[in-house]
């Protein structure tokens, strides 16, 4: 919420209850997807694309050496936005936390005594 032109208002508990679900989804997000990718590399191990030329090819272009291209990729970014998800959550509950008990220090430090 914006208060006067020169101020922001926050709403900490809605701030860190909306934090808190989406470290909940971030981590079922994690686990949903580390099912899925222990799926695809028993998939992959199974090297269903044959050993023939035109099999070869395929896994070439599907899992190039680089790990940032091709199916490797997806699963390299699927996996770093995982990790993201996971650490958001309590970043913005320690980056909200910190801001209110400093507001809350300034202001005792502020009062007429």
């Amino acid at each position: 919420m914006v208060g006067q032109p020169d101020e922001t208002r926050v709403d900490s508990t809605a701030v860190i209850s909306g934090a808190s679900r989406l470290a909940r989804v971030a981590t079922d997000f994690e686990t949903a997807w580390a099912e899925v990718r222990d799926r695809i590399a028993a998939l992959h191990s199974l090297a269903p694309w044959g050993t023939d030329e035109v099999g070869q090819e395929f896994r070439r272009n599907y899992l190039p050496d680089d790990q940032t291209a091709g199916a490797s990729g997806v699963m390299t970014n699927l996996s770093d936005l995982a990790d993201a998800l996971l650490s958001l959550g309590p970043e913005i509950i320690r980056a909200v936390s910190s801001s209110v008990e400093a507001d809350e220090e300034i202001g005792r430090e502020l009062r007429p005594q």
